[in-house]
């Protein structure tokens, strides 16, 4: 190793010092930190209804220039192309 390669070296041991000090730190809170209630689980969520619609009831809508637009009313998806 060259004298040129010392200060790299140096401000990379402490980059890796400096990174194993802040995981110390956060391990010791997380041990130290009051056990948090469970929280109850979230329903799941409702099945789009866009995903299941079969899009036979549409309002076509003005496009002002792009290809096609309408919008489902039954599911209310809007389609822009």
């Amino acid at each position: 190793m060259t004298a040129s390669e010392h200060p790299q070296l140096i401000a990379a041991l402490a980059a890796a010092r400096t990174a194993i000090d802040s995981a110390l730190v956060a391990l010791t809170q997380e041990q130290n930190a009051p056990a948090q209630p469970a929280t109850p689980e979230q329903a799941p969520a409702p099945p789009d209804p866009a995903a299941t619609c079969t899009h036979e009831n549409r309002t076509d809508l003005p496009t002002f220039g792009s290809k096609e637009h309408w919008v489902c009313d039954d599911c209310g998806y809007e389609f822009r192309r």
